[in-house]
Parts: structure tokens; sequence; C-alpha cells
């Protein structure tokens, strides 16, 4: 009799794999908090600020490699090359650019609307 199951045994945790569930189960939570502060953002500010946030985590994630693995680590070379980094900066410009705009303008005209209660 043929297995209907997709895979052809149970998976288990021991010692051989438990570093890869850790990681695992990590990702899983670490991508459930996220989704639900991106959600809390986006009703408490605006779309774009959140947006341009999100953004603001590939530059952060190759900073945090760099340091974390030696600047000599081969992802950590490939992605601070003169090119990379323009594009960080105007990553980053563009945040604060949108931080000092929403700043001086209050928070209900940056979402469009004229900051009455709508009444």
């Amino acid at each position: 009799q043929p297995h209907l199951r997709p895979w052809p045994e149970v998976p288990t945790i021991n010692d051989d794999n438990r570093n890869a569930w850790l990681l695992q189960g990590a990702h899983a939570l670490a991508s459930l908090i996220f989704n639900f502060l991106v959600n809390f953002g986006v009703a408490t500010t605006f779309p774009l600020f959140i947006s341009i946030g999100t953004v603001l985590g590939i530059p952060l994630s190759v900073l945090c490699d760099c340091v974390l693995n030696g600047v000599n680590s081969e992802t950590c070379q490939s992605l601070t090359s003169a090119l990379s980094l323009s594009g960080f900066a105007m990553i980053f410009m563009a945040f604060i650019l949108l931080l000092l705009a929403a700043g001086s303008r209050g928070r209900g005209s940056a979402r469009g609307g004229d900051g009455g209660d709508g009444g």
C-alpha cells in the first residue's frame, strides 16, 4: 500500500536537528510579531511611513551581518559597494524626510485629512 502522507516519516525533534527547529520557531515568532507591529503601525500612523520603515530592514540587516559575522564576511563585502551604500543612504534619507514632513504638518494632514474631527 502506498503512503498517503506528504513525507515518508513524521519529523521529530532530536539532538541532530534541535537547532534547526529552534531557528524555525524563532523565525515564526519574529514574523508574527513583525506582522502585528506593521498592522498596529498602519493603524496608528500612516501607510507610507510604515512602508519605508519596513524597507529600512534591508540595510539594517546588512549592518547586523557585518557586525556579527565580521566586515570580511562574503555578504558584507558584496553589499558594501559604493552603489549599495548610496542606495542605503537614499532609503535612510527618504525615511528622515518623511519624518520631518510628517512632524511639521501633523499626523492628520500626513494621512491626507484636514486634521478635523470629521463632524
